[in-house]
């Protein structure tokens, strides 16, 4: 429980959930690598502490704050993709988080990019994500770590072995021709980079490079690296509460 004096202040509880989310009902329906089962956010929370609550989905979360204090102040259709223990994305039309059949959309991440390959999270094999997540980058690069820690990619990346460096290559490609596939359908004014793979020039560089050699229109000018990276702990949720302050 809060302290009174912080519940006091409490206007409101929101959160952003991995995977798939009921956002009527707040409920999360398969937070992939997290829990199997259903989970009723919305309703722990609220008999928990007694203030209104809201569940999101966290990449759609993100995505609306890029639409009210990032990229989408400038561009109205995006394809958001957030890098991390997985691989998340979502897509924004005319300033809106467009929501699919069960709020499944542009699921970059479970793309399937190997035939046989391994189980994803989501149940399925041969998922992007099997080949890119953070887990998968650490094991090529050959460091221990796991998703808390603050492994500099860009430091590991610029002075690793060339073996290693290629295979790092081989999956930042393989991302590379899932963004440009994913865009040739859904044709986005912007590509919003964001995760800690993403915070340095050369990892950015590399899969940047990698789009323009599929397509030369993917270039630094369309593929962007997030304005709100500082923020990215918080600030979808917060955003979500602020849309729901003018519904």
């Amino acid at each position: 429980m809060l302290p009174p004096s912080s519940q006091d202040r409490l206007k409101c509880i929101s959160v952003g959930i991995p995977g798939i989310v009921d956002k009527a009902t707040g409920r999360s329906i398969h937070a992939y690598g997290i829990w199997d089962s259903e989970v009723d956010i919305r309703d722990i929370l609220e008999k928990e502490l007694a203030k209104e609550v809201y569940v999101t989905n966290n990449v759609d979360a993100f995505a609306t704050a890029e639409i009210l204090f990032g990229a989408g102040r400038f561009y109205d259709s995006l394809l958001v993709i957030k890098w991390g223990p997985g691989v998340g994305s979502t897509i924004v039309i005319d300033n809106k988080v467009y929501e699919g059949r069960h709020g499944k959309t542009a699921e970059l991440g479970h793309f399937i990019v190997q035939k046989n390959g391994r189980k994803c999270s989501c149940g399925r094999r041969g998922c992007l994500e099997t080949l890119v997540s953070y887990n998968e980058l650490i094991k090529i690069l050959g460091v221990s770590g796991n998703t808390n820690s603050r492994i500099s990619f860009e430091k590991q990346y610029t002075s690793c072995s060339k073996e290693k460096k290629e295979q790092l290559d081989n999956a930042l490609d393989i991302f590379a021709g899932s963004i440009v596939n994913t865009c040739t359908i859904i044709a986005p004014n912007r590509i919003i980079l964001s995760g800690s793979l993403f915070t340095g020039n050369a990892l950015r560089d590399a899969i940047i490079k990698a789009c323009s050699s599929y397509d030369p229109a993917y270039n630094s000018g369309r593929i962007l690296y997030t304005s709100l990276s500082e923020k990215e702990s918080y600030i979808g949720p917060v955003a979500v509460y602020v849309c729901n302050l003018f519904q």
